[in-house]
């Protein structure tokens, strides 16, 4: 049965596995946001991320093509459904990166997924 939790529990085991996905830094580069819960099913954990910037965005610095582009950063954010391992810390994206236009998109996908 799945049931709700702080997206703190999320955090803590990414943070215990060493890895940096929700430091500041990592946020801001990415111009990301995350919900403030997550919805935990066995050792899942399913949470919403925002990001502002555009996938042409992520594809030239991806590509380690560092460069000041005009015209590449969204006003408004899109949304993807993320998959924590608490046994892990791993993060992985479900389904399409910025799949969603909008929040109640996201979170009605994220309803069926663990239902």
């Amino acid at each position: 049965m799945a049931k709700v939790i702080p997206i703190e529990e999320v955090i803590k085991a990414n943070k215990k596995a060493g890895q940096f996905w929700f430091s500041p830094a990592t946020l801001e580069f990415f111009q990301s946001q995350v919900s403030p819960w997550a919805v935990k099913k066995n050792s899942k954990a399913y949470f919403i991320s925002a990001e502002r910037r555009s996938k042409e965005w992520f594809r030239v610095h991806w590509g380690h093509i560092f460069k000041d582009e005009v015209g590449t950063e969204q006003k408004e954010a899109l949304y993807t459904i993320r998959e924590a391992d608490l046994d892990t810390g791993n993060i992985r994206t479900i389904g399409e990166f910025q799949e969603f236009d909008n929040l109640a998109k996201a979170k009605k996908k994220l309803k069926e997924l663990v239902d």
